[in-house]
């Protein structure tokens, strides 16, 4: 199995692209949050169960892509994401950080947190700007 999985990494990362056939994933109903009520199907967000080898090649890529971002250094001093030793935390330390220095200069600060899966699940159905 191992070589068949070894292949299909390596075909991917060659050609970039993925084989269509193992594309497709089961999809399930999730109740977004079990206060909601269970008739409405609003009530529910879709799960994808993937293949276990898009897993496998997801992992490789990103693991390459870390080696690559480490190695040439492209991304922003301020980016958390793919990065080892940064996290969620590190960035709300830093943007902490950042505010605190404001207030000590005498700047006035403000700081807009947005939930936006909450507001995209809250979201009026008939809106067009807002239909994907």
């Amino acid at each position: 199995m191992v070589p068949v999985i070894r292949h299909i990494c390596s075909l991917s990362l060659q050609t970039g692209s993925f084989p269509t056939a193992l594309k497709q994933a089961l999809v399930q109903p999730r109740v977004k949050n079990p206060t909601l009520d269970l008739e409405q199907l609003k009530s529910y967000r879709p799960i994808s169960k993937l293949p276990y080898v898009l897993k496998v090649v997801e992992r490789v890529v990103a693991k390459r892509f870390i080696s690559h971002a480490n190695t040439f250094d492209p991304l922003s001093t301020h980016q958390s994401a793919y990065r080892q030793h940064h996290s969620r935390e590190t960035a709300i330390l830093s943007v902490h950080n950042d505010l605190v220095r404001a207030v000590d200069d005498g700047k006035v600060t403000i700081l807009l947190l947005l939930n936006l899966p909450l507001f995209l699940n809250q979201r009026c159905d008939n809106s067009p700007l807002l239909l994907f």
